[in-house]
């Protein structure tokens, strides 16, 4: 028998994917069910060894947009945008921007990288069904060994204090990979490892862009504020979400 309660959402994505409500015995999230979750207009294949993309980050995808726009304004002639994406999982957010960056015929190169080679199967899926231009996918630990320098760093990194995952939704929890989640003490240890390995990843003027914990105050930005001008966004939910980190000149 089959106690949880569906919410119209995960009844209507039961029934577009042809599946029955007794499918559902546990807390498993229905992305994972129908391997499948659509973000920013595009449906995606997850498993279990990705994070299920929320919409909380398509504020990242749009982020990401003003500054390649700003990046544009002031690009020398004939100059090739370089983008790299850290942490990418699913692929949602690289795939999002290529798919904007190939409709505006911008010349560019997209790299995006994963320590889990799990997931980079997931992300190259995606990315065959999905890319305009195929990325660089490369398996690798934050920026170590990479030799590439860029206009724009995108990074989705885990950032969840590791004493409150078992505070999480059991769907959460128990199925979405820890290697996606926990972030170390206070959630910023690998944040701060990606913005110290960047300063001599990023080209004149160039940018990072992260999603954050909500605990992530300015408070723990300030230690960058000599090599940055540092500004913070609000997702959809009017929650401290994003920061900005721009090289200073």
């Amino acid at each position: 028998m089959n106690d949880r309660i569906l919410t119209p959402y995960e009844q209507t994505q039961l029934a577009k994917y042809g599946l029955s409500n007794q499918t559902v015995t546990n807390a498993i999230p229905i992305e994972y069910l129908t391997g499948k979750v659509t973000f920013c207009g595009l449906e995606f294949s997850v498993n279990q060894s990705v994070l299920i993309p929320r919409v909380e980050t398509e504020g990242l995808v749009e982020l990401a947009l003003q500054v390649i726009a700003e990046l544009l304004d002031r690009a020398r002639s004939g100059e090739k945008l370089q983008l790299l994406e850290v942490g990418t999982g699913s692929g949602a957010v690289m795939i999002c921007l290529d798919q904007h960056l190939a409709e505006a015929k911008i010349e560019y190169q997209l790299t995006a990288t994963d320590i889990s080679a799990e997931a980079l199967a997931v992300a190259q899926n995606n990315a065959q069904r999905l890319s305009k231009k195929q990325p660089l996918l490369i398996k690798n630990d934050l920026l170590t060994g990479l030799t590439g320098q860029y206009h724009l760093i995108v990074a989705n990194l885990p950032y969840i204090p590791s004493n409150q995952i078992n505070q999480l939704d059991e769907g959460v929890k128990n199925f979405e990979p820890r290697l996606a989640l926990d972030g170390g003490v206070d959630g910023f240890s690998m944040i701060k490892l990606l913005v110290d390995q960047a300063v001599s990843h990023l080209l004149p003027e160039g940018t990072i862009l992260l999603e954050v914990d909500q605990t992530h105050d300015q408070q723990f930005f300030n230690q960058f504020s000599d090599q940055f001008s540092i500004a913070d966004f609000k997702d959809c939910f009017d929650r401290h979400r994003f920061v900005r980190l721009d090289l200073k000149k």
